[in-house]
């Protein structure tokens, strides 16, 4: 009469070499990623400084303007291919090999590299389209309930103390006191919701200064449906 002890071993190993592979899996999915956002970062800024816009999922499009642009030499051809070959060889087979991790790396700095050495003149797209992420990522929310309530909660404890002290000064009358807690509630809320307007007046002037900088550098623009609204005239060439 057995005990399962010899199956739990074995579905406990199952698991552990799932597991294990699972790791690697994930390991392989980062490693490629990084190389595809490294790719697509020095497409995107290479046309950044010509004056064209190309939003990061766009780099198939921009590797093409770059290419008709002339900017595109033999040598940087032949080595994005390569790079795409070995990318492709992980999404069919889910693995990739020491040497061809060590490959995709090369392949990859030097494609940097060659895209590096014929970038343009055209500063600054690249930081004013970080500012406008950064900006809306931070964006406060347009709702003030939650400033409202902590605030209501602060004039409560403030209220009661300054309620208290205007009894006191007012011949110990309560309806003074009244008045006064809530004359503190009150005006607690409103500082509030004054101060998150404030902040979203701050967030949205920022974000408008970047789009500003941006659309006067924008001469070309590739990715319209990806582009920081509102479009100008300048990006619609």
């Amino acid at each position: 009469m057995g005990f399962g002890f010899g199956k739990r071993s074995e579905s406990t190993g199952n698991s552990t070499t799932d597991m294990a592979k699972s790791q690697r899996s994930r390991a392989n999915d980062n490693f490629t990623t990084e190389l595809e956002l490294r790719r697509a970062f020095a497409v995107f800024e290479c046309c950044a400084s010509h004056g064209t816009y190309v939003d990061l999922n766009d780099v198939d499009t921009g590797w093409r303007h770059l290419r008709e642009e002339g900017r595109v030499s033999s040598d940087l051809e032949a080595v994005w291919k390569e790079l795409d070959g070995i990318l492709l060889t992980y999404a069919n087979a889910g693995v990739l090999a020491e040497p061809d991790k060590a490959r995709a790396r090369n392949l990859t700095d030097d494609i940097e590299a060659q895209l590096d050495a014929v970038q343009g003149k055209v500063d600054g797209m690249v930081d004013a389209v970080v500012a406008i992420n950064v900006a809306r990522l931070k964006y406060p929310s347009k709702s003030w309930i939650v400033d409202g309530i902590f605030a209501a909660m602060f004039g409560v404890m403030g209220g009661a103390i300054l309620g208290t002290l205007a009894g006191e000064f007012a011949d110990h009358t309560p309806a003074v006191g009244n008045v006064v807690f809530g004359l503190a509630i009150i005006g607690s809320v409103l500082v509030a919701r004054y101060r998150h307007r404030r902040k979203i007046v701050a967030a949205d002037e920022k974000i408008a200064q970047a789009q500003a900088e941006l659309d006067r550098m924008v001469i070309r623009n590739l990715s319209p449906s990806a582009y920081p609204p509102p479009m100008t005239a300048a990006g619609t060439t």
